[in-house]
């Protein structure tokens, strides 16, 4: 017989299952908690449990009424004690979204919601959940990390006792909509939100302390969480830093190239980025760091950076040839590890002037085998162009 604690689920009466509700002690978590952490779909509403329940063939379907009405009292209290839900890494579609939207309704008590990792949660399935939530008056703590299909958060009910939204690593997220109304909101997580570039205004929210933000969205914070968008609005123009770390975007925005007082960009790990902007405004720049952009298969003319020290294009393996660095006077660092697509170094006076260069691997070996099979001469000229 099916047990909860030391009682089979039986003899125990509504009162008890309610009572018994469902906590993050896994051994004590109730009926519901025990089901969510198998695994198992999002519980059905009575209505939904009717529904099902009409679809079957009974013998004898005389106490099919009965059944319902011991089910609807039974969901009804053990969704209303309900204090968390926890789902990871489901293959849900579209309709069992859906239904967990339509049984919050019945979660007066919630304070808990993770939704983790769960592929299928669209823009469409997460304004089934969000409808929803407008029942949970008494939820605290919102989790919907690593979602990557969701491109743009519904507008949220007042959950006036939310006091933490993660949405970190939703990688396709674009925009959020209006969180104003989460007046006791104190931490929103967004990092690994590669692709959001509009925010909201949420200077009203005097308790928002805690604040995760990928390194391009620091402005926001700066600017004291007023509304504010990465591509019309951007960083300071005076800048003298800016790290634009994993953005996900396929092009910058144009305002990086009026950063005249600019030292520092930071472009690793932008894995879609495929063209810079056109950069010879930033006669200031000592440093480019595009480790890892691994769209990008050309460079725009870099002569005027005459001011730049390291160039650092570890693992830009679709770049397949280097702009002229002849005018780099103050060039002293070449990175190219991992670059498989390029097919020649620059020329001898830029090597030469170089502290510091690391070749990819097929470009550092080849001179040396060419020597080994007796054309010297030639690796002479692929070495020293």
């Amino acid at each position: 017989m099916p047990r909860i604690g030391e009682v089979p689920f039986a003899k125990k009466s509504v009162k008890e299952l309610a009572a018994q509700g469902s906590y993050g002690d896994s051994d004590s978590r109730g009926l519901l908690g025990s089901l969510v952490g198998s695994n198992r779909a999002p519980p059905l509403t009575p209505d939904a449990f009717a529904a099902v329940l009409s679809k079957k063939e009974f013998t004898n379907g005389a106490d099919s009424a009965t059944v319902i009405n011991l089910y609807r009292d039974t969901a009804t209290a053990l969704l209303g004690s309900t204090r968390e839900l926890r789902y990871e890494k489901l293959e849900w579609k579209e309709a069992q979204f859906e239904r967990l939207g339509e049984a919050l309704c019945y979660c007066g008590a919630l304070e808990t919601l993770e939704v983790k990792e769960m592929k299928g949660l669209s823009d469409t399935a997460a304004a089934a959940v969000v409808a929803g939530l407008a029942s949970c008056t008494s939820l605290r703590t919102l989790y919907l990390h690593g979602c990557y299909s969701l491109t743009a958060l519904p507008e949220l009910p007042a959950l006036t006792s939310l006091q933490t939204l993660d949405l970190s690593n939703c990688s396709s997220l674009t925009a959020l909509l209006g969180l104003s109304a989460l007046t006791s909101l104190q931490a929103l997580n967004l990092w690994g939100c590669s692709s959001l570039t509009a925010l909201p205004d949420l200077s009203a929210l005097t308790d928002l302390k805690e604040v995760s933000l990928p390194d391009r969205l620091t402005p926001w914070e700066a600017g004291g969480f007023k509304a504010w968008d990465f591509i019309t609005d951007g960083w300071p123009l005076d800048s003298t830093e800016i790290d634009l770390r994993g953005y996900g975007g396929a092009t910058l925005p144009e305002w990086l190239s009026r950063c005249t007082s600019v030292r520092i960009v930071d472009l690793s790990y932008c894995y879609y980025l495929t063209a810079l902007p056109d950069l010879s405004a930033l006669t200031s720049l000592k440093t480019l760091n595009l480790k890892d952009c691994y769209s990008l298969t050309a460079l725009p003319d870099l002569s005027a950076l005459t001011s730049l020290q390291t160039l650092y294009l570890h693992g830009c393996y679709s770049l397949t040839a280097l702009p002229d660095l002849s005018a780099l006077t103050s060039l002293r660092t070449l990175n190219l590890d991992y670059c498989y697509s390029l097919t020649a170094l620059p020329n001898r006076s830029v090597r030469e002037r170089l502290k510091e260069l690391t070749p990819p691997k097929h470009l550092k070996g080849f001179p040396r085998l060419l020597t080994v099979y007796g054309f010297g001469g030639l690796a002479r000229r692929w070495a020293y162009g």
